[in-house]
């Protein structure tokens, strides 16, 4: 979650369970027995590697995107037939196709049981912990507040607080930069901030595909 309206010092979210879903594909690390065959082993891994072809899309959370993208780069070195795609969307699109099957790995900052209600969809895919990440808001550099109560957070993330005076800032408006509604980033800040607070339909704040493209406009505004 990103915005130009939050704490630079204290981080505010709580860390964020990311879970790649993963249909008919998994990544996993083989290593020696420590055996006198151990060479003769890793001839005969490093040849069914090489061995290895077809072509793989990853699809979701645009917070997991850098993770996925260095993992596919590493991959394919070490396999040249395989071609693996990766793309944002955010986490709700990931697990649409997943569940859809119209890709092999669906990324998302959720596990699918917080999108997927039908059970029949659920059995088709299975959750993935593969790291946990980090989570915190923040302002542009030249905001002037550094330190927000999770209640102002809350005030301003529903639109009742709409101008920096009201927190110990200057008179100037607060622009308000979210992920976009199918965002798991989204979801798990609101989880951890807003709680059951419902935000108002006349609160229109920015909306962005990415969190890349959320820092972005942070700074920038």
């Amino acid at each position: 979650m990103q915005g130009n309206l939050m704490s630079r010092r204290n981080f505010v979210g709580a860390a964020a369970a990311t879970a790649a879903t993963v249909a008919a594909f998994s990544l996993a690390g083989c290593g020696s027995n420590g055996s006198s065959d151990a060479k003769s082993d890793a001839k005969e891994d490093k040849a069914e590697t090489k061995a290895l072809s077809g072509t793989i899309t990853a699809v979701g959370s645009t917070a997991l995107q850098p993770l996925c993208e260095a993992a596919a780069e590493q991959f394919m070195e070490k396999n040249s037939g395989v071609q693996i795609t990766v793309q944002g969307g955010g986490s709700g699109q990931g697990i649409t196709q997943i569940t859809q099957g119209a890709v092999q790995i669906g990324n998302s900052d959720v596990f699918a049981e917080a999108k997927v209600k039908d059970t029949a969809d659920l059995k088709k895919i299975t959750d993935n912990k593969v790291c946990i990440v980090g989570m915190g808001p923040i302002v542009n550099k030249d905001v002037t507040v550094d330190d927000l109560t999770i209640d102002q957070l809350k005030s301003i993330f529903t639109g009742e607080v709409t101008n920096w005076k009201e927190v110990g800032g200057a008179d100037a408006a607060i622009t308000v930069i979210n992920r976009a509604s199918g965002s798991g980033t989204r979801a798990t800040f609101e989880a951890a901030v807003l709680g059951d607070t419902k935000v108002p339909d006349t609160f229109k704040p920015q909306e962005q595909d990415s969190s890349g493209t959320a820092a972005k406009m942070v700074a920038s505004t």
